[in-house]
């Protein structure tokens, strides 16, 4: 199964391969998966403070929130509210009229680009995000299934994998959240959460919006991270491992056929005689 790996806020494919590799060679190693990566379009500059923590520049987003990324990014992990849910904590961070301001522009920026992909590569059929890249992937299986029913469209996404994140962006540019839409994202997903992260609510609201029989909890018990090390990552790996044979072995899934690459013949090989073959006059 071939997955496309979105990067975080203030990140670029060199990171993310970094963050991912470990997972990605036990996965490969075997055949398991197969991974590509996309680039965010919308170049930022990391907070004061912060150019250390994302590494070599430059650096991009997927999604820009009012212009103002640079200093919520911060915010939000220093006065993420207390609430009674996922989805009251996500509300009291960004109320509605707030959101669509902010995100105005950014969701169909993101999944023109990500459709792009999509549509560059017909093996892929699994998404990864991480952080802001797993709300951008959530956006897109969002749209993808309401492009299901409002006009028959064919979902390219048959599974998701999440290091933590958000929840995927309404076409109004909010958040949808899981008491507030009608039907629950049908994808097979795995959700990688940390008991410790700072936008655990996020996460945990993005894993509420998907159907409970095809989700999976992996808890992480870190932070804002990727597992990238012994024993948790060899589960996290055999999670994945897990989430692919859900999808090959539900009926209703169809997977895309291997693109069969034609062999060309090169000029340089050795060609029989072909005079051998002529046909001799009796």
């Amino acid at each position: 199964m071939k997955f496309l790996c979105l990067h975080g806020a203030y990140g670029n494919i060199p990171a993310a391969k970094v963050q991912l590799g470990p997972m990605i060679d036990i996965l490969e190693a075997d055949g398991a998966a197969s991974f590509d990566f996309i680039q965010g379009r919308v170049p930022v500059t990391p907070p004061p403070g912060f150019e250390s923590y994302f590494g070599p520049g430059p650096h991009f987003r997927f999604l820009r929130d009012r212009g103002e990324a640079e200093a919520s990014a911060v915010e939000g992990i220093r006065v993420f509210p207390e609430a009674d849910t996922p989805e009251d904590a996500l509300r009291a961070l960004m109320p509605a009229g707030e959101a669509k301001i902010g995100f105005a522009g950014a969701r169909e920026a993101a999944l023109e680009q990500l459709y792009e992909a999509l549509d560059a590569d017909p093996e892929i059929c699994g998404v990864v995000g991480y952080s802001e890249g797993a709300s951008a992937a959530a956006t897109l299986i969002y749209d993808e299934q309401e492009r299901m029913r409002s006009e028959g469209y064919v979902p390219r996404i048959k599974a998701a994998i999440f290091f933590m994140g958000w929840p995927a962006l309404t076409s109004e540019s909010v958040p949808a959240l899981s008491d507030e839409i009608e039907d629950l994202l049908e994808v097979h997903s795995l959700h990688i959460i940390g008991a410790n992260d700072p936008y655990k609510d996020g996460a945990l609201a993005l894993y509420n919006l998907f159907d409970d029989n095809m989700a999976i909890f992996f808890d992480s018990a870190g932070g804002h991270t990727i597992p990238r090390h012994g024993k948790l990552l060899q589960e996290l790996a055999e999670a994945v491992k897990g989430l692919i044979v859900n999808v090959h072995e539900d009926d209703s899934v169809q997977l895309p056929e291997p693109v069969k690459v034609a062999k060309r013949l090169d000029s340089a090989v050795n060609i029989p005689d072909l005079s051998a073959l002529k046909l001799s006059h009796p």
